[in-house]
């Protein structure tokens, strides 16, 4: 049960009638030239024979239920082979919790991309009975690519990727809706950049949820690891408080520790759940998916308590008719990295670096800048200035190239400067 309620969230659906559905044969048609295509499919709507979610009684009998049919089209051609009763289900739901699966046939229609449940037996019309379709992850399209419903780009398994659709009903019902609302987090600390982290810090994670599953949250919801070195740090939990109105505030510290003046990447994991089986959505972009966790870069404060802070380009300018680059730092540097493996220009920086223009580097009286003399250059534009996150200053603290507080991040940290 808590498997079919791990639901993904609330997915908007726009309702249609058959006559309105498109004839298009979907993305993967035409495309058998050698190599299969590997557009994931998914489901675009969901509806009823009207093209609502309130179901009729087609057969105008109500001793014989509410004789309808749900129908939901995909994106795209699907394997017929996947379009059976194992990954397409319809539940009962009543007062907002499932009650169990109804029988039925299913058929899949190939040239509208649909496929069209009917219920061996009629829908029944009562006060807080309402009906979930539930469609699998495991449904693939016609080159065998599984369903994507978070639009991802990434089949990422059951809870993530399969479907969910609670909105069934007939008249009488007032369709109480199962829960499909993930809890959030709202915020943290360290916030990402903070430079004086104390080197025994208080890690706080604030969740938006009231019916957070407390049993789900463990140390093992964030790591704590040196920057530099990898070196794992533990934590424990310290106290899990609720929060009126808001949900939870939950606290963790270090067993041991941290050092002095270092860059630490904290790792917080989407593994806590609420109550009825809902992710942690960490983006707050109302989806949940596998591995969505933040990583925050943070630096401890000097021994002296005063923050530790990073070197920075401070300017950049080209003089055409010297042929000369001029680059300032806020800090006096390391002149020892001022040398080609750190600091490169080029004639191009997309789709990759190229066209190397050699020149002399020659560093400021002050060793807070360093000047480029740009020896083989035509003189024409643009020029591409490029300068490591591995660039240090006296102290030994990296270059902070994105100006977001903390330096020497691979991947995020390399300066780059067009002429």
């Amino acid at each position: 049960m808590k498997k079919i309620l791990s639901i993904i969230g609330i997915i908007i659906l726009t309702s249609c009638s058959r006559k309105d559905i498109p004839l298009s044969p979907g993305k993967d048609i035409g495309s058998n030239v050698g190599e299969k295509e590997k557009t994931l499919p998914y489901v675009v709507s969901a509806f009823d024979f009207s093209g609502n979610y309130i179901f009729q009684d087609l057969d105008n009998n109500p001793e014989n239920g509410f004789q309808d049919v749900i129908r939901a089209r995909f994106s795209e051609r699907m394997d017929t082979n996947t379009i059976n009763s194992e990954n397409i289900k319809v539940y009962k739901l009543a007062n907002g919790k499932i009650k169990g699966t109804i029988s039925g046939t299913i058929r899949y229609y190939k040239d509208l991309n649909m496929v069209e449940f009917t219920p061996t037996a009629g829908f029944e019309n009562s006060d807080s009975i309402n009906y979930m379709l539930f469609i699998s992850s495991e449904v693939k399209d016609i080159n065998g690519n599984k369903l994507d419903q978070n639009q991802n780009g990434i089949n990422e398994g059951e809870h993530f990727d399969d479907y969910y659709n609670a909105n069934f009903r007939c008249p009488n019902s007032n369709n109480i809706q199962p829960d499909f609302e993930p809890p959030k987090l709202i915020n943290y600390s360290p916030s990402y950049g903070d430079n004086n982290v104390s080197t025994t810090p208080k890690i706080t994670l604030i969740i938006f949820g009231r019916d957070l599953d407390t049993t789900t949250i463990g140390e093992n919801d964030i790591e704590l690891k040196e920057y530099e070195t990898q070196i794992k740090i533990s934590c424990k939990i310290d106290s899990i408080v609720k929060i009126p109105v808001i949900g939870y505030r939950i606290k963790f510290s270090t067993i041991s520790n941290l050092k002095f003046s270092k860059v630490y990447e904290l790792v917080i994991k989407n593994e806590i759940k609420d109550s009825a089986g809902n992710y942690l959505d960490i983006n707050r972009d109302g989806k949940q998916e596998l591995r969505e966790d933040t990583v925050i870069h943070f630096a401890t404060q000097k021994e002296d308590g005063s923050p530790t802070e990073f070197p920075r380009v401070t300017s950049a300018n080209l003089d055409m008719n010297l042929k000369l680059i001029k680059v300032r730092f806020n800090h006096e540097m390391n002149p020892s990295d001022f040398n080609f493996s750190n600091i490169k220009v080029f004639k191009q920086r997309f789709p990759y670096p190229e066209g190397f223009i050699s020149g002399i580097i020659r560093e400021d009286p002050d060793k807070k800048g360093f000047t480029y003399s740009l020896i083989e250059w035509d003189g024409n534009l643009p020029l591409y200035l490029f300068i490591s996150y591995n660039l240090r200053d006296k102290d030994g603290f990296k270059l902070d190239g994105n100006n977001d507080g903390i330096g020497g991040i691979i991947g995020k940290d390399n300066y780059w400067r067009q002429f």
